[in-house]
């Protein structure tokens, strides 16, 4: 869509309560397939209090977090 119409929003909204892995504190970076959007990353986020419920399964708040991106044609990388 960005390349069609130059510049677009996107936002994208992760529910705190959908299931975050053990793994992520290992992890480095904000990049993430959880829903913890990075923020357990290193084990940063001790104040979130992770429960265990599961061999490597944790499980948060159920707050709802939106992170926004504004896509630019520009930002794009093109296959060739």
């Amino acid at each position: 869509m960005a390349l069609k119409f130059g510049e677009i929003d996107l936002y994208l909204e992760f529910s705190m309560r959908q299931r975050c892995d053990k793994r992520c504190q290992a992890a480095e970076g904000d990049d993430c397939v959880c829903s913890c959007m990075g923020e357990n990353h290193g084990g940063a986020a001790y104040w979130r209090h992770w429960t265990q419920v599961g061999e490597t399964t944790l499980v948060s708040d159920p707050e709802v977090r939106e992170r926004h991106y504004k896509v630019r044609r520009g930002d794009i990388v093109r296959e060739r």
